[in-house]
């Protein structure tokens, strides 16, 4: 690639498509810049001279150097000429043109390469004037010259095909027409009367105005013009024009020109033809009456002919939200059957409900929502753009948008924008939590979508927002509790079948707000399922465990030779398992995890202290019975052998954790629970406990033969006379939960050996161990609510891991999978044990019997019982309990249900408090307020 010299040409790059990473987009805006800079000077100079032949040649070579320069930008959105008409310095050469007189040969031979005669045009600003606004200035062609007063080129200009004779100025809305009654004077009265003339050969409409003042209004109040001169113009408008000065803008017409006092002009009462342009301007005008009388009349003309003008009128009326009349247009388009597939994609159906949602016209988008029986193209987020809308300004109208997009089952709810964001994402991000509520309970959509930066609604969700929607999941009659999972588990239709079906819920586990959640009962009895769909694994993981700890402990007492062969093919057996299950493990723990921490902390999301440590612990645990196992084995060690037993042993307690036994999992929890904060808390106090053994060591050991203490074999006596230093540490360390031996100790060797004795009784064994004892287990019923929810995160951590290898194998991902064979629905019989049943995804050829199965799995065998616990049931029937009760007061909440709404947003605001904020919100909608 050449280097960018300054006031030199500089080579492109050879890419030409499609990969716009490699495009050096500096390289190509230097080369357009010197291009426009040589083609436009050039041609500003053939104007200023006049040579019409220089001008055509280099303008036609100038045309295609720029469309040579377009067409190698890669991934190009538009076609190449229209960007060169779009080309500001093109636009300005035009707008030049079209105001210097007497240039309508240049304009033919402008026009005749590139036809923008109706184009909007964007002067660029002047560096002579400084007063110069392009965005007051206007911008289309016959506005530009009628203002210059180039007639010349007015008349060359309406010569054109297809030239709009009623454009109408961007800025003050004015027609052709308008804007020559505005520069009309004693000077040019000839030249505007001939022009007049022109524009009525051209079916220009007279009636047509800036929708405050009719264009007869603006040439009696031309202040350059004597009564004479406006007669004679008056008197041109009333023979070539169809003039109503009566019927439109309220008369004003007709008063002004009867403000004239002119004499003998008679101006006689007559409607105005009904053309399109009229049509528009009552629309413009917000005359919805006017427009529904004249409607019908212009329509039934048109079903013969093309019904461009009405789709135009019909989008024109839905973005200035006038209902009356897009109601009209709706009425006679499907009485003269011209409501069609055709209708849809002439009035752009997507974008126009787009333009009605971001402006709240809730009356607006009803009818097109009643209207329209076919399916809704979802090119635009509705839903999520009435949100937005919604939260800039909460009026009735756009939280009627809101409802009306919710109903309709046609609008996507998970539509996003560019980022990735729904409406469920925007709403949770700025604190709307009644609307998120709403969405999720009406729509439910999948709750474990991600945006760009990997962020699910849930990041930003409000615990007592996503509690109430997992109550709204909960149903139950006298003999059976219904659960829906719709929203938790991914879609198979919408979503790709490996997408993994826990991360939704590993999601819950990660945040310290949310993670109480995970006893709810819809929560907790999509964990048990996913765990019975892997029991197999989790068996077969559990009996490994048990055996290899049982064969090296039989290898380690007896030493025989055949438990030495079952341990080596335990041990093949124990490492493949170990290996396959811990890589995906290590690889989220290494790779994954801290992208997705960064991520989610600069969202918000906040993750349990410590969790990276323990999960690594587990992995070094795994790997060091491994490595223990195979050196015992190689080389028989009786230490080795010892710290083997040790360590299976727990891995024993670990795997029988995996069962889904509330009772079993949570006292292996507790275990682990209340042994972290004793080991918290004695770190606090071995300072103390370390100084109290050096004293002891010092205070009694004997002066003489002291150096050889070490070398000597220790015995109890030894022991109890703290005469080394390991023994002395380990001794006060036992003496702490009270085993002292007081009468081996030789309290004679020095005067103050009972006072420090007494002093580490009391301020040691008293004081600190109890200390240590009651804060571990100070309160014993929260640490079990913390170790159940423990418990189904550690159910819910292997459950990914295991789901990340099935991802991998087709056949096991199947049958590890909920959506791939079952309705996200769970029932489960309350006079049958509490068993769960699951329903089948319909098939041909099998009855809805056939598609319910039964998970239940040696009922009654204790820890292998896989129906769901009382505790669950108990607490799914509360939350049913509660709907009821806050059902009983719906009545007064229909009557009152705005007046309270209107009521809240004003406390709220008084308050300081932003939308959808409170700490009792989920309490709200238990008692029906919701």
């Amino acid at each position: 690639m050449w280097k960018i010299r300054k006031g030199s040409a500089t080579p492109l790059t050879e890419v030409t498509s499609g990969d716009s990473a490699s495009f050096n987009y500096k390289a190509w805006k230097e080369e357009k810049r010197q291009a426009e800079e040589r083609l436009f000077e050039t041609l500003q100079t053939t104007i200023e001279d006049r040579d019409l032949e220089g001008f055509r040649v280099l303008f036609r070579e100038g045309v295609n150097q720029l469309w040579s320069i377009y067409q190698k930008l890669p991934d190009r959105k538009s076609d190449c000429r229209l960007q060169v008409r779009q080309n500001e310095r093109v636009q300005n050469l035009f707008a030049n043109i079209c105001q210097r007189d007497g240039s309508g040969e240049f304009i033919e031979t402008f026009l005749r390469e590139l036809p923008m005669v109706n184009d909007e045009i964007h002067q660029q600003a002047r560096k002579e004037d400084p007063s110069f606004n392009p965005r007051k200035e206007p911008n289309r062609a016959l506005h530009i010259a009628i203002q210059a007063k180039a007639f010349e080129n007015v008349k060359v200009l309406l010569q054109q095909d297809e030239v709009d004779v009623n454009a109408l100025w961007k800025l003050k809305k004015f027609t052709p027409i308008m804007m020559l009654f505005t520069v009309a004077s004693s000077d040019n009265l000839s030249e505007v009367s001939e022009l007049l003339i022109t524009l009525a050969e051209e079916n220009a409409d007279i009636n047509i105005g800036d929708y405050r003042l009719h264009p007869l209004s603006v040439l009696c109040r031309n202040e350059n013009l004597t009564s004479e001169e406006k007669r004679n113009l008056l008197e041109i408008c009333l023979a070539q024009f169809n003039c109503d000065v009566d019927n439109l803008y309220k008369g004003q017409a007709r008063k002004d020109i009867d403000a004239l006092n002119l004499q003998g002009l008679v101006v006689e009462v007559q409607p105005a033809d009904v053309t399109p342009a009229l049509l528009e301007s009552f629309i413009m005008e917000g005359k919805e009456v006017e427009f529904g009388q004249r409607f019908g009349e212009f329509f039934s003309g048109s079903l013969s002919g093309d019904l461009g003008d009405v789709y135009r009128m019909l989008k024109l009326a839905a973005s200035k939200g006038r209902n009356v009349c897009v109601e009209v247009m709706f009425k006679k388009l499907k009485e003269g059957k011209q409501f069609d597939d055709n209708t849809i994609d002439q009035i752009n159906l997507s974008k126009q409900l787009k333009i009605i949602c971001k402006n709240g016209f809730s009356r607006v988008l009803k009818l097109f929502l009643d209207n329209i029986n076919s399916r809704i193209c979802n090119k635009h987020p509705l839903l999520l753009t009435a949100v937005r809308e919604l939260y800039k300004n909460k009026t009735p109208a756009r939280q009627r948008c809101f409802e009306l997009l919710l109903e309709d089952r046609r609008v996507s709810v998970e539509g996003c924008d560019d980022s990735g964001q729904t409406a469920l994402h925007y709403a949770v991000q700025h604190g709307m939590d009644r609307e998120a509520l709403e969405i999720m309970t009406k729509r439910t959509p999948y709750l474990g979508s991600t945006n760009r930066n990997h962020e699910t609604p849930l990041h930003s969700m409000n615990p007592d927002v996503l509690g109430a929607f997992l109550d709204s999941r909960v149903s139950a009659t006298a003999e059976e509790l219904q659960l829906n999972l719709n929203g938790l588990l991914p879609s198979k239709q919408k979503t790709n079948c490996s997408a993994s079906e826990t991360d939704l819920v590993w999601y819950l586990s990660e945040s310290e707000n949310l993670r109480p959640l995970l006893r709810h009962p819809v929560i907790s009895t999509l964990i048990r399922i996913k765990w019975l769909f892997m029991r197999w694994l989790i068996y077969v993981m559990i009996v490994t465990s048990i055996a290899f700890a049982t064969c090296f402990t039989i290898y380690s007492v007896q030493n025989s030779l055949i438990a030495e062969m079952f341990c080596w093919l335990l041990l093949s057996y124990y490492f493949i398992v170990v290996i396959t299950t811990s890589i995906a493990g290590v690889y989220d723990l290494l790779y994954q995890q801290p992208q997705r921490q960064a991520i989610l902390r600069r969202s918000r999301f906040q993750f349990p202290k410590g969790f990276d440590f323990f999960h690594l612990l587990n992995k070094f645990r795994e790997m060091s019975i491994v490595i223990l196992a195979v050196w015992s084995l190689c080389s028989p060690n009786r230490t080795t052998s010892a710290l083997l037993i040790l360590l299976t042993g727990i891995d024993v307690i670990v795997h029988l954790g995996l069962f889904p036994s509330t009772a079993l999992s949570t006292s292996i929890v507790m275990l682990e629970t209340v042994s972290r904060g004793f080991l918290k808390i004695l770190l606090v106090y071995a300072i103390l406990i370390v100084s109290f053994g050096f004293s002891f060591y010092v205070m009694f050991t004997k002066s003489s033969g002291a150096e050889n203490d070490a070398d000597q074999p220790s015995t109890g006596e030894d022991f109890n006379n703290f005469s080394s230093i390991r023994g002395s540490l380990v001794k006060s360390l036992v003496m702490m939960i009270g085993e002292f031996d007081a009468s081996e100790i030789p309290f004679d060797s020095h005067a103050l050996s009972y006072f420090t004795f007494v002093t580490f009784v009391v301020l040691v064994t008293l004081v600190v161990a109890n200390l240590i004892n009651g804060v571990a287990v100070s309160d014993i019923s929260e640490i079990r609510q913390e170790a159940e929810v423990a418990a189904l995160a550690k159910w819910l951590e292997n459950l990914r891991r295991f789901e990340k290898i099935f991802s991998h194998f087709e056949w096991i991902r199947r049958r590890t999978s909920f959506f791939y064979r079952y309705a996200p629905s769970v029932s489960v019989r309350l006079q049958e044990g509490n068993i769960i049943v699951l329903a089948r995804i319909a098939a041909a050829g099998k009855s809805a019997k056939d598609s319910e199965e039964i998970l239940n799995i040696f009922p009654g065998w204790g820890f292998f019982c896989h129906c769901i616990d009382p505790d669950t049931c108990s607490a799914a029937k509360d939350i049913v309990r509660r709907q009821n009760a806050a059902g009983i007061g719906a009545v007064p909440q229909e009557e009152y249900g705005e007046r309270l709404l209107r009521l809240e947003q004003k406390v709220m605001k008084l308050n300081g408090a932003e939308a959808g904020e409170g700490k009792n919100f989920r309490e709200s909608v238990r008692n029906g307020r919701v």
